[in-house]
């Protein structure tokens, strides 16, 4: 039964990227199909061929469990899980997750509208990391600020310090609590 007979049904003019539609990587999964990997043609239509990787030639319609790069899956703080895909560049390969942001009230807002400006903190993991890292931005823009987690735990606790020695340390124990 060829894949075509099994019910592939694609529209070129929705949702398939520049390599999809050339014929470059799976039109279900986006996985390269430049390396050599086995493909199969599952339809062509207005000189458009649609070619699906081993994975889907093979009857199965829906994506891989989690891609071959990532055989561990993701860590349990990731909020990109389900979202990788086989097709992923090396430098996409990441694992993202744990946003915490605040507004600044003392900082002008750099956007051009009335929107508070807002500084955020999240884990990011590239996936042949060991652990995270801490990326901050201010109002969605990368700042440069990437921290290792030991480096992040000795920044707060100097932020604390700091905010003793402004408060006083007996008020700042007291807003801890």
């Amino acid at each position: 039964m060829s894949a075509c007979q099994k019910g592939y049904t694609f529209d070129p003019s929705t949702s398939l990227d520049r390599g999809q539609l050339l014929g470059h990587a799976c039109a279900r999964c986006g996985a390269s199909l430049l390396d050599g990997a086995t493909s199969a043609l599952v339809q062509e239509k207005s000189g458009v061929q649609l070619l699906v990787c081993a994975h889907h030639r093979d009857g199965d319609q829906g994506e891989p469990s989690r891609p071959s790069w990532l055989p561990n899956g993701c860590p349990p703080w990731c909020g990109w899980e389900g979202t990788h895909k086989e097709g992923d560049m090396y430098e996409d390969r990441s694992h993202g997750g744990a946003v915490r942001s605040i507004v600044m009230t003392a900082a002008e807002p750099n956007r051009g509208d009335d929107q508070p400006a807002m500084v955020r903190a999240c884990l990011i993991q590239h996936y042949r990391e060991v652990s995270p890292r801490i990326e901050i931005d201010r109002d969605g823009d990368r700042v440069g600020i990437t921290l290792t987690i030991a480096e992040a735990r000795a920044f707060a606790t100097e932020l604390l310090n700091l905010v003793d020695i402004a408060e006083g340390p007996a008020e700042s124990m007291q807003k801890r609590q």
